[in-house]
């Protein structure tokens, strides 16, 4: 049965079928039915640019962007990474999410971010990259964002 209606998840709807309902057989119900259904809310996830990104200097303030659904908290990792150590580093890791990374010199910030964000709402936040970078006008970030590991 379709009804052509879109459902809102995470939502009790309460359905009445009056009992006159006729089939394409001319079939009659004969009885009014009330029941009703609950939609599940949307799967908890985040997402956000992989790989190697550029954040342009002169745009302040210097930000990655990512996106939450239904995630009430997630692990936050960030380290600088020395000009002297880009290219062993990028040479040896594959960047597999499977398998988390620590950059050279370790994690400046490691800590749990707590998300504020109402149910079944897709959000964008801002990733601070001064955090890390602090005084440095440029440099290379990496970061890594965990919402399994809370």
């Amino acid at each position: 049965m379709r009804f052509g209606v879109e459902l809102k998840p995470g939502t009790t709807y309460w359905i009445k079928i009056k009992g006159t309902l006729t089939d394409k057989y001319g079939q009659v119900l004969g009885e009014d039915i009330e029941t009703y259904i609950r939609t599940t809310d949307y799967a908890p996830r985040m997402q956000m640019p992989n790989g190697l990104g550029i954040t342009e200097r002169y745009i302040k303030p210097m930000r990655h962007p990512i996106t939450f659904l239904n995630l009430d908290r997630v692990k936050l990792q960030m380290g600088f990474v020395d000009i002297n150590y880009i290219i062993p580093f990028v040479k040896g890791h594959p960047f597999d999410f499977r398998f988390p990374v620590t950059p050279p010199g370790d994690f400046s910030v490691d800590r749990i971010w707590e998300l504020k964000i109402s149910k079944n709402k897709r959000i964008l936040y801002p990733i601070e990259l001064q955090e890390v970078l602090r005084d440095r006008s440029f440099g290379i970030v990496y970061l890594q964002v965990d919402a399994m590991k809370t």
